[in-house]
This record gives C-alpha cells, structure tokens and sequence, in this order.
C-alpha cells in the first residue's frame, strides 16, 4: 500500500504509520522526521477551519510551541483542499485523566501525591494564562484535550479548535464538551459564539477541581429534590454541590467526597466566585493568574502526613482528609513512595506497655461521706412547743367536757362546748404540721442537691471511659502482635486468589472515560466518576444503582461493555502474583502498624492524662459535696428529730 503524501509549505510530507485516530481525523508519523506529526482529516475542514489553519502557523510563539501542539504549517492534498497540519510531538506525556482518577493514577502516576496534583493544576492555568495573554481562547476546553508528564509538566493539544484573532478577524471554536461549558453557554449552538477568556475560566475551574478533588465534577452530587439533576442541569441551575449554598439548593457531595475546604477556604473561594451565578451575569470569574499565585502558594504548604508518607494535606485544615476517606471508602487514593513506609525503629512494644499497665485505674465511684449530725435548737424547739401544744389541746377538750356538764347536764351546751375544745386542740396541732412540712422540704431539696453531685461523680468521673481507652489499647496491641499472621494469611490469599486478581487489574486497565457506550457521554462519565465508577472493574449492579441519572436501562449498557471486556481475559496459570498487589499488600501492612505503634504511643500519653483529670475531677466533686452532705445530714436529722 503506497504511503500517504501530502503538501507542505516546503515540498512533499510522506506520512508513516497511523499513531491514533478520533473522531474528526488521524495522527501519523511523518517520515524522516521523528520530532513531528501529522493530523489528517477524514473529512475536508469547513471553509472557517481552513482559513484558521493557514494563519495559525504565522502565530507560532516560543511561548505557545513551549506550552502546546500549535500547528506549525498546513497540509493540503493535491488539489489545494486544506487535509490537515504539521505539529511538534507530544512524547512521555499522558491523559490528563489518568493523573486524577485514582485508579489510573495508581497506574499511570504511581508516584504522584495530592502536591503532584497541585503541581499539574498549576501548571494548566500557567497555559491557560499564557494563550489569554496572547488573544487565543480554548473554547472547547476538556481534559481530552491536556496531556501532562511525569514531572507535571502539560501540554495543550487540538489546537486547531481554539478560537483565534489574526488579521482583525475572530475565527470561532464552534464545540464543546457539557460537563466544561459555562452556564451562559449550556445548551447553546457554539457556531458565531465568540468565547472569551471569562468561558474558559469556568473551564479552567473545573480542571482545578478534578485535579484536587481527586477525581470529583464540582457539579457531579446527591439531588435531594424532585426528579434527576444531571450536571449540565447542575451547571444551567448552579448547583454547585460543595459550595456553602449547596444545602439550599438541594446539592450535597457525593459519598466519600472531599469537602471543598481540604485546599485551604482560600482556593474553596476561587470555586465559589467561579461557579457562582454573578460571575456567568457580571462579574469575572477568577483569573488563570489567579489561579496560579494560590495553588503555588497552596503547593508551598502541603505537609506530608505522620501516619502515610505517600498522603500530602494542609495541616491549618486540620486532620489528613486522604487518611479518613481510605479508611471509610476502603479506597487506596494515593501510594506511598517505595521504601517509605518504615516502622519507627525506636518503638519498643513492651516498654509502651509497660507503661499503660502501670497507670492505676480509677476503681469505683466513692461515696459521699454524711457527717454525724444533731438536731438544730430549731427543731428541738419546735418539738417541745409541739409536745406543749398536743398536752394543752388535751385539757382544752376535758376542761370543756367538765364546763359543758356543770352548766348544762340536759346535753345540748356539753356537745358545743367539746366541739369548742376539740377545734382548739386541732388548730394547735394543724400549726405545728405546717411548721414540720417546712423541715420536710428543706431534707428534700438538700437531698435532690446531693443527688445531682453523685449523679455527676458517676459520669464524669466512672471507671467506664477509662476500662474502654484500656480495652482499645489492649485491642491495638493484639493487632500489633498479630500483625505478622496477618500479613502471612494475607500474602497465602493472594497467591490463593491470583485468578481473581489478575481479573481485576485487566477490568482496571479499561477505563469508562475511554470507552464508547451508548447513552454514556462525557456528563454522564464525569457522574460515574464521582462515585468512584472509573473502570471496567467498578461496574456492579449496585454501585451503578447508586450513582443519580443511572436506571436498569443505563446499567445493563454498562454491564455490557464490561462483559465485552471480561471475555478478551486469559489467566495464565502459572504466572505470579502481580508485584503491584504484593506492594499494595505491602503498604497496607506497614501502614496498619505504623497506626497501631503511633495509637499505643498515644494512647499511654491519654490514658495517663484521663486518670489525672479523673482523679482532679473526683476531687473537685467531692469538695463540693461537703457542704451539700453537711446540709443533707443536718436537714435529715433535723426531720427524723420531728417524726419521733
């Protein structure tokens, strides 16, 4: 088959061998030249494009070739149709994609940390500044279209769907992809659109986010309204699902998700003006510069974590967030360096144990001692005026009988007169109860005073939360013991488990974002992807499900694809284990103990300090007590004084 020629500005290009193809056209190899290749058409370019194209060259800045595939001179066939472009080749870079989706990265990037992220982050918006500062707007922008390498350096590729401005005329970009597009621009044909660099920020946004978020569509989250809320909807409505109106709108991040403050309030509130509403009506979303002075600055104080040397966080935002969401998603997001991860050599398990079994435990609760107590001259007193008051209501009545019969033995004055006398002995009586009810409530409210102290000595300061730190610790070190038979049952399962394995590293290495289904385009991907659906291998029943927008309908495409997928796998029975799942396994050992050392370590330091503030607070409890128990014995004394 005779070789593909095309003209150049300087003569003939004979192209090599087919590097790629997509959509709108093919990339080759140009013969005799190993530092250029060629994009062809499948189809001739519009009479716009074409006319691009023959500028495009004469713009070629140092700057734009540094930073981009920038096409450096056209190709035409033989009749003088504009066929395609020569431009400089990208080698060693990849998919931007690859570098934030965590499996990918593990893959692609396996030594890239959340401050290679920023790194790369970092250096998109330096592009993206630099092609602002020289008229050019990407329009389309997508991460399809930025290629990044090891180092995170980037470069810009389909160039030719920038929108350009040379010789006084504006040459549109006329695509875009929906889950990129601002939301002045959603739903909107892109023909005679003039883009400006305010459109591209949002785009510019939406990368940052990816990068930092690990993989995260700031538009990609939970709708607890009515219906579906896919993310150009999102986009068209702001619903920003991490932003602080998010609750108000109805949005919440997807499971598992950082929160937008992991990057410091300073880059949450780039995202805010970004995707805020004013900023698509009035006001100019943030800057590609912008972006550059806070994520160096944002790069310059990432920390590296104490319990995984392979986690990069901001400590002014408290704990490492990587740490929680692995723990609580069972997700390896980042990998530690190889050789990093080396217990602390001056760890010594029967020393630290040693001291955790000499901090006394708190015992039980001690009770508030009652002083002896004698009644109070009040009660005595009052006692006696009762006994003087019981012996004269009795008189009364007698004295009255004798008066009543002596003056009127038919009857009638005698029943008056003992009425007289009785209401007398009564009314005595009835005063001196009402004086013994007052007693009576004084011994109550001190009682329900001491009842409260010994309520709080039993819950503030109970041998309970002490046993429970003590039983965590005891736990930690039988885990810590244990470790190595852990490791041993571990290392037998993956050899057991090889076919298993193997099955899902090759599921992994097919990714969603890569794949044509139908009814699954880049809005949908990028859904998929916030719930953690990146390859072949995350495609269940139930995590799809899970995930808004996706029905039985959408699952069972999915499914598909992954059957398709899975029946290309051969296991070859005598192969060994992959060395990636033994470093997993690796690291995940090491890891644990590093975090039982450092729990032990800590936990000797908690326990001690929870049996001096026990003590302190029993202490202190008790003292206050004394004079609510002097109180209590007084009154009670006092009251049992009157019963008797």
């Amino acid at each position: 088959m005779a070789a593909l020629t095309l003209k150049g500005s300087s003569g003939r290009i004979v192209l090599g061998r087919e590097l790629g193809r997509g959509g709108e056209g093919s990339v080759y190899d140009v013969a005799g030249r190993t530092d250029l290749v060629a994009k062809v058409y499948h189809r001739p370019p519009s009479s716009q494009k074409s006319q691009k194209l023959l500028l495009m060259p004469k713009m070629a800045d140092p700057r734009l070739l540094a930073l981009t595939a920038w096409p450096i001179d056209v190709l035409q066939a033989a009749n003088g149709q504009v066929s395609g472009f020569l431009m400089q080749k990208v080698e060693g870079y990849k998919d931007i994609h690859a570098l934030y989706g965590p499996k990918s990265r593990r893959t692609e990037f396996p030594g890239a940390n959340w401050r290679h992220l920023i790194r790369a982050a970092t250096n998109v918006a330096r592009a993206f500044a630099v092609l602002h500062e020289l008229g050019c707007v990407i329009g389309d922008v997508n991460h399809g279209g930025i290629r990044v390498s090891s180092d995170m350096t980037v470069k810009l590729i389909d160039c030719d769907s920038f929108q350009i401005q040379a010789d006084g005329r504006t040459l549109f970009c006329e695509v875009g992809v929906e889950n990129f597009t601002p939301p002045e621009l959603q739903g909107k044909p892109f023909t005679g659109v003039v883009r400006t660099p305010n459109h591209d920020n949002f785009g510019l946004a939406v990368l940052v986010f990816y990068l930092l978020m690990i993989g995260r569509h700031p538009f990609a989250g939970r709708y607890s309204g009515r219906g579906e809320m896919p993310i150009e909807k999102a986009i068209t409505e702001y619903r920003y699902a991490y932003g602080r109106n998010a609750r108000s709108n109805l949005m919440e991040p997807p499971p598992f998700a950082p929160t937008a403050l992991v990057a410091t309030s300073d880059i949450a509130e780039l995202w805010e003006r970004a995707f805020s509403q004013q900023a698509a009506q009035s006001g100019p979303r943030p800057t590609a510069k912008d972006w550059v002075a806070r994520l160096t600055s944002l790069e310059a104080s990432a920390t590296r974590c104490s319990q995984h040397p392979g986690h990069y966080f901001v400590s002014s935002v408290g704990s490492c967030p990587w740490c929680a969401i692995e723990s609580s998603a069972g997700t390896l997001l980042f990998l530690a360096p190889l050789g990093a991860m080396v217990p602390d050599s001056q760890f010594n398990l029967a020393i630290i144990w040693s001291r955790i079994t000499q901090i006394p435990a708190p015992g039980a609760v001690p009770a508030i001692a009652l002083p002896s107590a004698m009644p109070s001259p009040q009660a005595r007193e009052l006692q006696s005026s009762r006994k003087a008051r019981k012996i004269g209501g009795r008189l009364a009545v007698v004295i009255a009988g004798i008066i009543a019969l002596a003056v009127a033995p038919d009857g009638a004055f005698v029943w008056f007169m003992a009425a007289l006398g009785l209401w007398l002995g009564i009314g005595s009586w009835a005063n001196a109860g009402d004086e013994v009810a007052a007693f009576r409530r004084k011994r109550e409210e001190a009682g329900s005073l001491l009842t409260q102290v010994e309520q709080r000595l039993r819950a503030e300061t109970g041998p309970e939360g002490f046993a429970q730190r003590l039983k965590k610790l005891e736990t930690a070190r039988a885990e810590l013991l244990n470790l190595p038979a852990t490791r041993e049952r571990k290392m037998k399962a993956l050899i057991a488990e090889r076919e298993k394995h193997a099955r899902q590293r090759f599921l992994e290495r097919f990714e969603i974002e890569s794949a044509k289904i139908p009814g699954i385009g880049p809005a949908k991907r990028a859904m998929l992807e916030s719930y953690n659906i990146e390859t072949a291998a995350d495609v269940t029943e139930s995590a799809v499900l899970h995930v808004p927008g996706f029905g039985p309908a959408l699952y069972g495409r999915l499914r598909d694809w992954r059957r398709s997928v899975e029946v290309r796998f051969k296991f070859d029975p005598n192969s060994a284990v992959d060395p990636r799942d033994i470093q997993d396994l690796e690291s995940k050992i090491v890891q644990q103990r590093t975090q039982l050392e450092r729990a032990l370590v800590q936990g000797a330091q908690d326990l001690q300090r929870l049996h001096q503030e026990l003590k302190h607070k029993r202490e202190q409890l008790l003292k206050s007590a004394e004079s609510i128990a002097a109180a209590y014995a007084q009154a009670d004394a006092d009251y049992r004084h009157l019963e008797d």
